[in-house]
């Protein structure tokens, strides 16, 4: 199924912050985006790439020392 793209507004109102929020995140590279037709039209961001945001980290557990077994 192909990806949804939203506008900078709908994925600051999908994340709950605001537009210069989400415009700083691309401009960081903390969120992926691509410009669309130049500054005029904006960025468009995948849904996938909100999900990513969104989603918890992680956490690796192999080679860990299990908690249960400290002394």
């Amino acid at each position: 199924m192909p990806d949804r793209f939203m506008t900078v507004r709908e994925a600051a109102d999908e994340l709950r912050v605001h537009p210069q929020t989400v415009r700083l995140w691309l401009r960081e590279g903390k969120l992926r985006g691509r410009l669309i037709g130049g500054r005029k039209s904006g960025y468009r961001i995948a849904a996938t790439e909100i999900e990513r945001l969104l989603s918890p980290y992680d956490e690796p557990t192999a080679g860990r020392p299990s908690q249960s077994n400290a002394s």
